[in-house]
């Protein structure tokens, strides 16, 4: 959650004094006892939606892989907002997109296994060939 100036201000106080992660430590602990209070802003859910919001109109102008991860992020703060439906919508466009992108990269691997293969084909074919003048006693190129 994020931190108002007067949580900043004790939380680099305890990690100061307790050290980087004992102080966080130390830090939250009292807050989730009650001990320090107002150190945490509060997100209304009306933020949350707004900030949600914010990235789903990003995810409809961006490239389909950053797409994909965006309309993720939206589908976060709209179930923390309360919008579940919403949440639900950029869950399928995200898995939508990211399914695309899949299909794209099977089909990228499959063109690089088909050249590899025909490369291998063609070492082999000329190594066979050249295996097989030896044996016939016929001369031999270097290059060959």
């Amino acid at each position: 959650m994020p931190l108002t100036s007067k949580g900043r201000e004790i939380k680099s106080a305890m990690t100061s004094e307790y050290g980087p992660e004992k102080g966080e430590s130390v830090f939250y602990a009292s807050e989730n006892a009650g001990k320090i209070r107002g150190v945490c802003k509060d997100v209304s859910p009306a933020a949350l939606k707004s900030e949600a919001d914010d990235y789903y109109r990003k995810a409809q102008s961006a490239s389909p892989k950053d797409a994909a991860n965006l309309f993720w992020i939206a589908a976060i703060f709209y179930h923390d907002s309360g919008d579940r439906a919403k949440a639900a919508e950029c869950r399928e466009k995200a898995d939508k997109l990211r399914s695309g992108s899949r299909a794209n990269d099977s089909d990228r691997r499959g063109r690089l296994h088909q050249a590899l293969d025909s490369m291998l084909d063609e070492v082999l074919d000329k190594r066979a060939r050249r295996q097989l003048r030896v044996m016939r006693g016929q001369p031999v190129d270097a290059r060959s």
